[in-house]
Parts: C-alpha cells; sequence; structure tokens
C-alpha cells in the first residue's frame, strides 16, 4: 500500500528517485540522530529553554489561564522529554524498515587523548561524553584531525575498515576496534570501538481481521514495539494482534539496540453491501496525484496518466460511479490481472454520480481490481478520473 495523497511529499519522493541524493540522505539522518537529535542533546536543550521561561511562567499563568499551574506545565515539558528519548531510535527502525537496511554500526569512543577531531564534520567539543553514535552498514564515517600526521588502524578490517584519509567504512556483523594515532610519537590519540549488527527486516500483507499472529523470538531483554496501535496491538510480546487497515512498523527494541523490524501492511477486503469511497480503508491509492474532492473529501480523482487505485472485494459484482463531465479522461480497469475495458469519462455536460462501469457476474470468491489513469481523447480539456463510490454486490 502506498501512502494516501501523495502530492503532500511530492518534491521530496522525487528527490528519493536519485539514488545519491538517497543515499546522502540515509547517511546524514543516521549522523544527525546520534548528534543533535540524540535523546541527551535535545534533553539538554528542553532542560535550558525551561531555565529561562521558568521566572516568567507564574504572571504567564496568572495572565492567560491557558495552563492551570506549574505542575500542568511540568506535565507539557515532560511530553517534550519523552518523545526525545524515543525519537532516534524509532526514525532509526523507520529509515531501516523504508530504505530496507540490513544492519548498522555502533560506534563508540572508548578513549581520546586530544579533543581536535571532528566526525562527519561534527567537533569532538560537540559531542556528548561517552558518545555513541548508530550508522548505516555500508556508509562511510570521516574522521578529521588537525594533526596532518595522524593514522588509523582497523583490528577487523571486515567488520569495519579506514583508509589513509581517515575514512570509516561498515562492512559486516562483528566487532572491531580502530586506533588513530601521531605518527611523531605512536600513541593512541582516539580509539573508537565499533560493533555491527545484523537486523532482521520481515515485510508481511495481511487481512485486517481480527487475528493473532506471532512474532519470532528475541533476545530477552527485547520488547516488541508497535508505532500504530489503531492497527496492530502487541500481545505479551510474543504476537501481534491485527484490528484494523494501515500501515504499521513493529519494532524489536532491546534498549536503543534494534533486533527486528516488521513491515506490516494490513488490508481490507470489501464485501458485499459494501459502499467504498475515497475514506474507505479497502481502496489503495498508487501514485502521487491523488486528491480529495474541495466540496466533498469521500471523493477522490486523479488526472496523471499510469497513477492506479486498487480494491479487493469478495462478491459476485461491482459498479463504479463517478463522474462524466468535459475535462473527463480514460481508465483501464483490469480484474484479476487481466485488462477488462477501457472507460471514456469525457462529457460535453458535466454530469456527477454516473455509472460510469458495472462488472457484470464474475467467477470465483476474491476478485482483485485495478483502475488505471490513462490519457483522454482529443475533445476533452483534461485527463480527470473521479471516483464517488464503488458498490459490492
Amino acid at each position: 500500500m502506498t501512502t494516501r495523497f501523495q502530492w503532500a511529499t511530492f518534491i521530496f519522493q522525487s528527490l528519493l528517485e536519485n539514488k545519491e541524493f538517497e543515499q546522502e540522505f540515509i547517511d546524514r539522518s543516521f549522523h544527525y540522530l546520534s548528534t543533535i537529535f540524540s535523546p541527551e542533546h535535545v534533553h539538554h536543550e528542553i532542560e535550558s529553554k525551561k531555565d529561562v521561561l521558568a521566572p516568567e511562567m507564574p504572571s504567564h499563568i496568572e495572565r492567560w489561564g491557558t495552563i492551570g499551574s506549574m505542575e500542568e506545565w511540568d506535565e507539557h515539558i515532560d511530553v517534550l522529554r519523552d518523545f526525545a528519548a524515543d525519537r532516534s531510535r524509532h526514525m532509526q527502525s523507520h529509515l531501516m524498515r523504508q530504505f530496507e537496511l540490513d544492519g548498522y554500526g555502533k560506534v563508540s569512543i572508548s578513549s581520546m587523548t586530544t579533543d581536535e577531531f571532528s566526525i562527519n564534520n561534527t567537533t569532538a567539543d560537540d559531542l556528548i561524553d561517552q558518545w555513541t553514535g548508530r550508522y548505516n552498514l555500508g556508509q562511510t564515517i570521516q574522521i578529521d584531525f588537525t594533526n596532518p600526521s595522524i593514522t588509523a588502524s582497523s583490528s577487523n578490517s571486515s567488520v569495519a575498515s579506514v583508509d589513509d584519509a581517515l575514512n570509516i567504512t561498515l562492512s559486516g556483523p562483528g566487532h572491531t576496534e580502530i586506533v588513530f594515532s601521531d605518527d611523531a610519537d605512536h600513541q593512541p590519540k582516539l580509539v573508537l570501538d565499533i560493533e555491527v549488527l545484523e537486523v532482521s527486516l520481515e515485510k508481511l500483507s495481511v487481512e485486517a481481521l481480527e487475528q493473532q499472529i506471532s512474532l519470532q523470538p528475541v533476545s530477552e531483554g527485547a520488547t516488541w514495539t508497535s508505532n500504530n496501535t489503531d492497527s496492530i496491538e502487541i500481545i505479551d510480546n510474543e504476537k501481534m494482534m491485527i484490528h484494523e487497515a494501515g500501515m504499521s512498523t513493529i519494532t524489536a527494541f532491546n534498549e536503543e539496540d534494534i533486533e527486528a523490524i516488521y513491515y506490516v501492511d494490513a488490508y481490507e477486503i470489501a464485501d458485499v453491501g459494501d459502499q467504498l469511497d475515497g475514506q474507505s480503508g479497502a481502496i489503495e491509492l498508487h501514485g502521487t496525484n491523488w486528491y480529495e474532492m474541495a466540496s466533498d473529501n469521500q471523493v477522490i480523482y486523479n488526472e496523471h496518466p499510469d497513477d492506479s487505485l486498487t480494491f479487493t472485494f469478495r462478491g459476485e459484482s461491482f459498479s463504479w460511479y463517478g463522474y462524466s463531465e468535459r475535462i473527463g479522461g480514460k481508465a483501464d480497469i483490469y480484474i484479476n490481472g487481466d485488462f477488462v475495458d477501457t472507460i471514456d469519462t469525457y462529457n460535453s455536460t458535466d454530469q456527477h454520480t454516473q455509472l460510469l462501469f458495472e462488472s457484470g457476474d464474475l467467477t470465483g470468491d476474491e476478485h482483485h481490481v485495478e483502475i488505471f489513469v490513462r490519457n483522454s481523447n482529443e475533445r476533452s480539456a483534461g485527463n480527470r478520473i473521479v471516483v464517488e463510490s464503488i458498490e459490492i454486490h
């Protein structure tokens, strides 16, 4: 399933089609989640802003009354603290799921006798004490020293190697130590401890029924977490309960480490008597140009060729109602993978709630339907396809 109404992220999705941009986005995201967006750094920023505002809050509360007390104000700040504590690990899980990454490396400062270095342009002064960063498997980590005579070596280059320019590349699972020394005295200036972990990533497509699915076993300290509890609930850290349609990321966290990820598409199947519209969970929209009609958000439209709408139903037939209009375009209809017909929705006068297609009786119990937007005929002023409703018979 794709995200509904992807026009909202059209520019970003288009940029991700460039593989160099995609890789740069992944690499920077991992680095920033380990630095400026780390829980420790964000908590520090929250507390520093709180200290500035706290003296003014009693008079603010007295004057405006939007917050009842200092205790209530602190409860609101607790929401920020909790968000900051959880964001980094959940964002890492989303990155790994979205880009199908199968591992990451934990890079920790084991010891240092100088602060005149930087990691991916973040200076040592900006790294917290006992810093640990998480980086994408295969990512290159740039280490820079002000001292030009620093050299480096890895105890296990199959896990992480380091070149003459002091760039570290994470290669495979395991543990290694990278030592940066001064050629002048051969003394270690910085020691990085690196552990590269593999992560199991599994995609599931399941019907959104009240059903339980067993989760794979994880270590004793790991906890399964759902990012969409309306759709999927975790039961006793052993099973997931599918409640309703939706996309969910289910992650096994062991403190800040990730052990396994499920990416679950829970879909609905329409039944006889159902009337589907633009808000129905049984309808999946594909492409970046689906919009809700301003006058009725249950009516959806698209005028971009090759974008599509799909649904699955149990029954004998279905009917599609929509607009027949001066800017109407054509649509190809496929049922169970077979091309059935091309529908031309052009009309010299605009008419709503028109029967655009009726399938007739189909054999079998379950059917998958695809409606593709195509170009218009020469008389039409546009390519628009409008879906008011789809009725299942």
